[in-house]
């Protein structure tokens, strides 16, 4: 599993989001098309996006006090994009 998504289980979901914000200043590029990249060179497998995109939209919904996502790509709505 991600080493990001290990240390949520360690060190409780407040330091988990401080660090996620951290890594998604730091992010460069497209996070949906870094994802489908990944997905079409073979290097993520169909399991593996299907259990990123379900993070990536409980991380959303987290971020936005429980409310579902209305449209678009969790990954985008994630990175502010």
């Amino acid at each position: 599993m991600n080493p990001l998504f290990n240390r949520q289980k360690q060190n409780g979901p407040l330091n988990f989001m401080q660090q996620f914000n951290a890594f998604r200043q730091s992010f460069q590029g497209d996070p949906r098309q870094k994802v489908e990249e990944l997905l079409q060179s073979g290097q993520m497998s169909q399991d593996q996006f299907n259990q990123l995109y379900s993070k990536a939209s409980e991380i959303y919904q987290t971020m936005n006090g429980g409310q579902a996502q209305s449209q678009g790509n969790p990954f985008s709505r994630l990175f502010g994009m």
